[in-house]
């Protein structure tokens, strides 16, 4: 699923990489649908764990966002390290099920609430400097999107509400 995508793996290549035949499998899991969707909520709890684990190993922010890019660039790079199921899904929002797109979409609320702790712990250290745009009515990349959410839930302010753009105007630099 990871390196071909939602509608180009079976439960035959599954029963063939685990050992097991593809009964068990439709047993346990008697829709793909159910099949995806626990294997993202493993796969983004596994990522809350070791994104929570970081700061224990890697206090500084600056380093923490460099070990975290660095994981995912030897990723792209050279293929030793395993590349991002929700990455990959995330590719085919569109045309994924609902029930597996809530889950692609939640990865990346959970990565942006992590990365928002990330950024502000920096700001307050002072290695970064947080610059935002608080004026919603602007014409920028942003405006629209900005503007459809004012207000509402939202997606880059986990458990907030949005009063001004998101990471598009936000930048974090390196002091």
């Amino acid at each position: 699923m990871a390196t071909r995508g939602y509608n180009g793996f079976s439960y035959a290549d599954i029963s063939e990489a685990v050992r097991i035949s593809k009964a068990s499998i439709h047993h346990h899991f008697p829709s793909t649908v159910e099949l995806v969707q626990t294997v993202l909520r493993r796969y983004r709890e596994q990522g809350r764990e070791g994104l929570a684990g970081l700061p224990r190993m890697i206090p500084d922010p600056l380093e923490r966002l460099r070990a975290y890019t660095g994981y995912w660039e030897s990723c792209i790079r050279d293929g030793t390290a395993p590349f991002c199921i929700c990455a990959m899904l995330g590719s085919e929002l569109p045309a994924l099920p609902q029930l597996v797109a809530e889950e692609v979409r939640a990865h990346f609320v959970d990565l942006t609430a992590w990365l928002t702790v990330v950024l502000e712990q920096g700001a307050a250290k002072g290695t970064f400097q947080l610059r935002t745009e608080r004026h919603l009515g602007s014409d920028g990349p942003y405006g629209d999107r900005a503007r459809r959410h004012a207000g509402s839930a939202c997606p880059w302010r986990p458990g907030g509400i949005c009063h001004s753009r998101p990471t598009g105007r936000e930048a974090a630099v390196g002091t």
